[in-house]
């Protein structure tokens, strides 16, 4: 009985020692590095929102029951099988990937002749883990342009990174790490000035446009295209504009293309031209495009001269492009049911009234200067309105209105009105820094023959929903041989008696000179 005792005990106790072991050998699986491994790496500089599409280039090589023993290059990059074309080459005493600007380029090259997919897709907030070795980075979506990215996932330990050879399973002394990347990115802008924020009818106008051209890595393997849209509404282009890059003018077929358009131009730059700016600062890869237009006819105080700038750029390997645009708005402004043209009496619109706009008035002479434009009031004119007086397509600012013909049978009014057009803006919900057109105020001073005003009238604030506001000044004629009325007999009697007061003292002076001569 005690002999079977000791037996079963001994085969307890070796049981025991067996599943010792088995547990000792689970635990030390957990710490032997596997394919599987993976760790999130880390992009600086990407604006949120841009999908990345990862290629891996290096894989990690592992045995199975002794973990990892080193990298190899997959078959993406070309190179596996190569004798001269090792893994890693000593630098300054580290051992470095050795992959250079020109591999990349083939890689991404097969990658786009080949429409390979990529290992790995992922938005840049998705914290992704990659698993271990190199990964080709390429950036699409958003509005900058990104050049491939390189990024590793490797093993350390306490002396270094692991670049080969087996790592300690029985106790883990190595630490997964998640490489780093910098994206190295051209922030694409383009911005455009008017010299103007209001000009005239037939007014010339100049333009700027700012914009900076990428710079393009060699990974860029298809053509890449830079190309400036400008469309012109109620403006007409005058000659042909200015491309400059970094202020020195630029011309010839070689550098860009101009064409242009019903609605405006493009100015289209060539690929191997701006390939070739890739190694200049953004400042020395700044183009700008200066040109004059004419402000036309069509437009109106809220259907101003429009002139919107697009900028149409390759943000990817791939060869696929975004665009982004901004505009500038000139506005004029009319006066057209501000003033009246009546009779005496306030009652009647007067036809055939010519008035003229003036730009300046001399306080010195006290007489107005630079004539801008007539018109002649009119009678019966449906679309006119009658007696009414009409300016249209003016810059804001102050103008003189005096009538220099009057109405047939009627008296001159010499009466001069000064005119001041100020309009309010604010910023452009749909573009930062810009502005549009909020509202404008038409004020009517009234001058004496000094200069000074008699009298004020602010006709109210005019804005897109409210165009016509019924308050205006009327410029008042006499018929030729008639004063105005001031409610009595005015000045008739006066003049009635003196004639005949004048006809007694002739006629006293003719008799009594009569009687003088008699004697």
């Amino acid at each position: 009985m005690k002999k079977y005792f000791k037996k079963i005990s001994a085969l307890l106790m070796a049981a025991i020692m067996v599943l010792s072991m088995c547990t000792a050998v689970f635990a030390a699986t957990g710490d032997v590095p596997s394919e599987d491994d993976s760790a999130q790496v880390t992009i600086n500089g990407l604006e949120a929102g841009v999908t990345i599409k990862a290629y891996q280039v290096v894989d990690g090589v592992y045995k199975p029951g002794n973990g990892f023993i080193g990298f190899d290059w997959t078959d993406l990059a070309k190179k596996s099988g190569k004798k001269d074309a090792p893994l890693f080459v000593e630098k300054d005493g580290t051992d470095i990937l050795n992959i250079s600007q020109t591999d990349l380029t083939d890689i991404v090259s097969y990658i786009n002749k080949n429409n390979i997919a990529a290992d790995e897709t992922f938005k840049v907030e998705d914290n992704k883990e990659l698993t271990v070795g190199t990964w080709l980075l390429l950036v699409s979506g958003g509005t900058k342009v990104y050049n491939p990215m390189i990024v590793s996932v490797y093993y350390a330990t306490e002396d270094g990174t692991v670049t080969g050879g087996l790592l300690n399973a029985s106790d883990k002394k190595w630490d997964l790490v998640g490489g780093v990347a910098y994206a190295k990115e051209t922030d694409i802008t383009i911005d455009k000035v008017a010299n103007k924020d209001t000009a005239a009818h037939g007014e010339d106008v100049n333009f700027t446009i700012t914009g900076v051209i990428p710079s393009y890595s060699s990974q860029y393997t298809t053509d890449v295209t830079y190309k400036i849209t400008d469309t012109l509404t109620n403006l007409e282009l005058k000659g042909t504009p200015v491309v400059k890059l970094a202020e020195t003018e630029i011309s010839g077929t070689d550098k860009y293309s101009f064409e242009k358009t019903e609605t405006g131009f493009n100015i289209i730059f060539k690929s191997a031209y701006i390939k070739g700016l890739a190694d200049l600062t953004d400042a020395e890869r700044t183009v700008t495009v200066t040109y004059t237009a004419t402000v036309t006819a069509a437009a109106t105080t809220w259907n101003p001269a429009k002139n919107e700038a697009k900028v149409d750029y390759t943000n990817n390997p791939d060869g696929s492009t975004t665009y982004k645009e901004t505009k500038t708005n000139t506005y004029t402004f009319d006066i057209n049911g501000q003033f009246l043209k009546v009779d005496e009496t306030g009652e009647k619109p007067l036809a055939g009234a010519k008035f003229t706009l003036y730009k300046d008035y001399d306080k010195t002479t006290k007489t107005v200067r630079n004539p801008i434009k007539t018109d002649v009031t009119t009678k019966g004119d449906a679309t006119r309105g009658d007696g009414l007086i009409i300016f249209k397509g003016l810059a804001a600012g102050t103008y003189y209105l005096t009538e220099t013909e009057a109405p047939a049978s009627y008296t001159l009014n010499t009466t001069v009105y000064r005119i001041t057009i100020t309009p309010t803006y604010e910023s452009d919900a749909a573009e930062t820094g810009k502005k549009v057109l909020k509202s404008y105020k038409i004020t009517i001073d009234e001058l004496d023959k000094d200069g000074n005003i008699v009298k004020t009238t602010d006709i109210g604030d005019y804005t897109k929903e409210v165009t016509t506001i019924n308050k205006r000044v009327e410029i008042q004629n006499t018929k030729v041989g008639q004063l105005p009325s001031t409610g009595g007999m005015g000045t008739y009697i006066f003049t009635i008696a003196g004639v005949v007061l004048m006809a007694c003292a002739a006629g006293a002076f003719i008799i009594s000179r009569k009687k003088s001569s008699e004697e």
